[in-house]
């Protein structure tokens, strides 16, 4: 699965968030980075085919100003630059970047129909390409645009034509087009904050005095010095600034959580499959517990998979095996991480 981060503080962001993103691309990123900062009332971006490393070997992402920004890191996919994130919005005033996927709600958007509505409005799509890109929806003039990118334009719409403040835009924009994601969004309107959406794809929150953090797996913490770190909701909406995060939860079916988180059950589930001392990777883990959720509630499998994961590696019981792989961009490697349990653990 793919990775990302946010800050929202008084220090500079993108040394921050290029911190948070290399310590968390190897459980599923690494293959496209996009990291997009907010200063002076504009949103500077910079992203590449390629992991975090080749983000600062070859583009000033480590010199973007401003001390709110969004960070993303991905799986992989065909080699185009427009399709790494976070996607600036043809208005210059949203960026926006999510993971997960359309999950139970696959085949209950109509794509072309927003597509056709936002360019009727003036917008144009930077990942749109005039083919089919596996994975991801073929409309019906043959183009392919990555739903991030359409999702991102329809929140940019109901936030700059519409009027919506940021974190409602992005509530009334997954409304319409829901999948089972974390999405975070910035905009140059609200400089001070970062919107966010949790619908049960993993999504942590750190915190310290004066500054806040978000980020896909919490062990993206360790180094920061927080004073503490807790899930976002999941069902939720939120938004982080510098002193705190207010969520709001959904209503209906994108409200929809397990009232009794399955704790107990994932960590016996966990221990089974890592007992056979081989090297995991955290896919395989969250893939072992998809049977504690009931199809009617928004799975957290990912997230109890990171969480037991974090907890046994800070005890000292797991071991991190790093490695690379095949990336999308030609002829590079990409990292991987898996995890073992250790033989005294």
């Amino acid at each position: 699965m793919c990775n990302m981060a946010a800050y929202a503080g008084a220090e500079p962001a993108a040394p921050i968030l290029l911190r948070l993103i290399a310590a968390q691309e190897g459980f599923g990123g690494g293959h496209f980075t996009g990291l997009a900062t907010i200063h002076e009332g504009r949103l500077h971006i910079a992203k590449v085919v390629g992991d975090c490393a080749t983000l600062i070997r070859e583009t000033p992402a480590a010199e973007l100003p401003g001390t709110v920004g969004i960070i993303h890191s991905r799986t992989p996919s065909a080699p185009l630059q427009e399709w790494a994130q976070p996607f600036l919005a043809w208005n210059d005033q949203v960026a926006y970047q999510a993971n997960g996927s359309q999950g139970v709600f696959k085949g209950t958007v109509d794509y072309d129909a927003i597509y056709d509505r936002l360019r009727a409005q003036g917008a144009s799509f930077r990942s749109e390409v005039p083919c089919e890109v596996k994975s991801y929806p073929l409309l019906a003039h043959g183009h392919s645009v990555h739903t991030s990118d359409l999702l991102g334009g329809l929140i940019a719409d109901n936030h700059v034509r519409l009027g919506l403040d940021l974190a409602a835009a992005m509530r009334a924009g997954v409304s319409e087009a829901p999948s089972e994601i974390a999405a975070l969004a910035v905009s140059a309107r609200e400089p001070d904050s970062v919107s966010a959406i949790r619908l049960g794809t993993p999504l942590m929150w750190g915190y310290r005095e004066g500054a806040g953090y978000l980020a896909t797996f919490a062990l993206a913490f360790a180094e920061e010095g927080l004073a503490g770190i807790q899930p976002v909701p999941a069902g939720c909406s939120a938004v982080l600034t510098a002193s705190g995060l207010d969520c709001r939860p959904f209503s209906g079916r994108l409200g929809r959580t397990c009232p009794v988180r399955p704790w107990p059950d994932a960590c016996r589930i966990l221990d089974e499959v890592l007992a056979d001392g081989e090297p995991h990777h955290i896919g395989g883990l969250a893939k072992a517990l998809n049977g504690l959720w009931p199809a009617e509630y928004l799975s957290e499998s990912v997230m109890l998979a990171y969480e037991y994961v974090r907890i046994e590696c800070l005890a000292g019981r797991l071991d991190v095996i790093r490695s690379e792989v095949p990336a999308s961009r030609p002829g590079a490697k990409a990292p991987q991480w898996r995890f073992v349990r250790r033989k005294d653990g």
